[in-house]
């Protein structure tokens, strides 16, 4: 959960401010031996800052061998993707994914914007409106060359979406759309979701032709525009909205019932607030968060699932979820057994409260990252702002104290799966009497299991003509 952060604001906090290309990513283990990122950027063009060509950035979290740390928050990068990127001046990432804008075609993909228009914007919030495209000192130069090295290509000659269907789907959980069109080519291309400032390219195409593709939902995207990319010229679709009901991710827990702990250090106010965000899931399905008791000894990576205030690892970040795996099945759910789960409140952040008066509600806070730890992702577009999973909060804001989200069927043993917190939308599954409904129960988990273990451990499948 991340502070709601303006350009303004991430501008004003950042140190640096680069437009630059991901030359490699590769993770390792940390000093404490947990998984860390390490992300090379080729800088392109310093906006903000001291002039360099190569900045190393480090992100909580990552894969070592079989062995992953997903932390809750973190901007996400691929080798080969032109990002702008705020830092601070360790070079950590300010307002974690927030911190990080993707660039296509010379654009920003957050707000639409040419980079020349974007680094307007920038410049005039840091240094007052007349700054505009001159900056002081060694900071001259401008975007207005770099923006016209490629012309921004509209959707007037490429493929275009008329429709999508359905229009809501889970993602990360082996949903499947269909796209209804024109021109996207003979060939299999790129389907292209949105998770706030980042684009995100499907990994199973099921079909493709000309007028119609069906392609699976990944995980991790939001609410927000579905682009089409042609193989032939790479020309992009306009976007058509897509609302992603929840994001479900590869690990569940291999029990219903999860023991935590909060660190003593925490003051008792703030304890009963964790627990309650706790509890809020516990009810909704066959499934319980179970308060264990203090500890004076919080730290990740000692297998045990704790609570406590302390550095989240990114710059403006409220709280972060760590949660570990190992890429095994040992039940055979088709999920990676969890083995861990922690949460860390920023203890950087002193307004924390219940709400009132400006604070940051503990309660909402600790709901959302719980959610977590039944393996929903965060949300970031415009459209999932309801949502108990929407990755943003403001002081003040006050979450639902009945959570209703999507998922929960799929990350524990009950068959009832609530799809968004404005209402609930139940499965039922029933039968004639009570033996009928328990063998209609077992064939729907059987089926359940089936779908999410072709999802998460099957290779993806091939594009293929319908």
């Amino acid at each position: 959960m991340v502070r709601t952060l303006s350009i303004t604001e991430l501008v004003t906090r950042a140190d640096t401010i680069v437009l630059a290309d991901v030359s490699a990513v590769r993770t390792r283990l940390d000093a404490a031996s947990q998984p860390m990122t390490d992300v090379y950027l080729d800088v392109v063009h310093t906006m903000v800052g001291r002039l360099t060509d190569r900045i190393t950035v480090s992100v909580p979290g990552g894969r070592v061998g079989k062995r992953v740390l997903h932390v809750t928050g973190t901007p996400s990068f691929g080798q080969g993707e032109r990002v702008i990127v705020f830092l601070d001046p360790s070079s950590r990432v300010v307002g974690g994914f927030q911190g990080r804008l993707g660039v296509h075609e010379n654009r920003v993909f957050d707000t639409g914007e040419t980079l020349a228009r974007f680094q307007e914007r920038v410049l005039a919030a840091r240094y007052g409106a007349s700054a505009r495209l001159t900056r002081p000192d060694s900071e001259s130069g401008s975007l207005a060359a770099l923006s016209a090295e490629t012309p921004v290509v509209t959707a007037l000659s490429g493929p275009a979406i008329s429709a999508v269907s359905p229009s809501a789907a889970p993602a990360g959980a082996g949903a499947t759309i269909k796209l209804v069109g024109s021109d996207f080519g003979a060939t299999c291309g790129a389907v292209e979701f949105s998770h706030g400032a980042t684009a995100v390219t499907a990994d199973r195409i099921v079909s493709w032709s000309d007028t119609l593709i069906e392609v699976e939902v990944p995980a991790s995207v939001s609410s927000g525009p579905v682009f089409v990319r042609r193989t032939a010229d790479a020309m992009r679709s306009s976007g058509t909205t897509l609302t992603i009901t929840y994001s479900l991710g590869r690990a569940a827990w291999t029990r219903s019932s999860i023991p935590f702990r909060i660190s003593s250090a925490v003051p008792a106010d703030r304890q009963a607030f964790v627990r309650d965000g706790a509890a809020a899931w516990n009810g909704i399905a066959n499934f319980a968060f179970s308060y264990a008791g203090s500890t004076s000894s919080a730290r990740s990576g000692n297998g045990v699932n704790e609570v406590w205030w302390g550095d989240t690892g990114m710059a403006g970040t409220l709280a972060v979820a760590r949660v570990s795996f190992y890429e095994r099945d040992g039940n055979a759910d088709g999920f990676f057994d969890l083995i861990e789960a922690d949460v860390v409140f920023s203890s950087g952040e002193s307004a924390w409260g219940d709400g009132m008066s400006g604070t940051f509600d503990v309660r909402s806070v600790a709901t959302h990252e719980f959610g977590h730890w039944l393996s929903l992702g965060d949300l970031y577009g415009s459209a999932d702002s309801h949502k108990v999973m929407f990755g943003r909060i403001a002081p003040g804001q006050l979450l639902s104290s009945a959570v209703v989200v999507g998922g929960e069927e799929a990350v524990s043993p009950a068959v009832t799966t609530a799809l968004d917190k404005a209402g609930v939308a139940w499965i039922r599954v029933s039968g004639a009497d009570r033996y009928a409904t328990a063998r209609a129960l077992v064939q729907h988990a059987i089926v359940r299991r089936a779908s999410r273990a072709s999802r998460s451990m099957g290779a993806p499948k091939p594009c293929a003509t319908p």
